[in-house]
């Protein structure tokens, strides 16, 4: 090629887009943890990415579309089921309460799971990716290695008082329970994770 031939364009995201699809992201779980689905608008979340709402849509198609893709909790299921069921049964409950705070006090988890409870009582998408998160990917498969009968009924109790304590303390705010230190909230939630899963059911 000759100094005075134009150099061909090059195909590919523009310079300085490698970050905008992540930063929409972003914005759209801090909206929908806040707002939950209903309130939340697709030119508030562009607004807070600084980015043309026709853009949102570009990268992510639609508004259900967006929720699905920022909903998308970062964990790795089957390593936190190995860690559940290591050492003795007997103590499940306690590393299962654990780990659900440690979920809740890392920013990004936390606001998921925040995000999809919130939202999960008004809106379909919501609530299947609840469903299938905290019961279908985690609960139902702990529940059937730890080999006790009513496994899906096991799960479900288990995720009804996960879905409850989230609910009161991080969106509620119950004075009582936002009170409660980590190590309280392990004491109270582990023994009876652990009836849950293990225990007697009584019928």
């Amino acid at each position: 090629m000759s100094s005075r031939e134009t150099p061909k364009r090059r195909s590919g995201r523009r310079p300085g887009d490698s970050g905008t699809r992540e930063a929409i992201a972003a914005a759209a779980l801090e909206h929908f943890a806040r707002l939950g689905y209903e309130r939340t608008t697709i030119r508030s979340i562009a607004s807070q990415a600084g980015v043309d709402p026709a853009l949102v849509m570009h990268y992510f198609g639609s508004k259900e579309q967006l929720f699905e893709a920022a909903m998308d909790m970062p964990m790795d299921v089957p390593a936190v089921l190995d860690h559940l069921m290591s050492g003795d049964p007997a103590g499940v409950g306690h590393r299962l309460a654990d780990f659900l705070m440690t979920v809740m006090e890392d920013p990004v988890a936390g606001n998921v799971l925040i995000s999809r409870i919130r939202t999960a009582t008004t809106d379909s998408t919501a609530a299947d990716l609840l469903r299938r998160l905290v019961v279908q990917e985690m609960l139902l498969p702990l529940a059937e290695r730890l080999g006790a009968d009513h496994a899906e009924l096991r799960a479900g109790l288990v995720g009804s008082q996960i879905v409850g304590f989230v609910h009161t303390r991080w969106i509620v705010g119950i004075d009582p329970i936002v009170a409660l230190s980590r190590d309280e909230v392990v004491a109270v939630l582990g023994p009876t994770f652990q009836r849950y899963l293990t225990e007697p059911l009584g019928f």
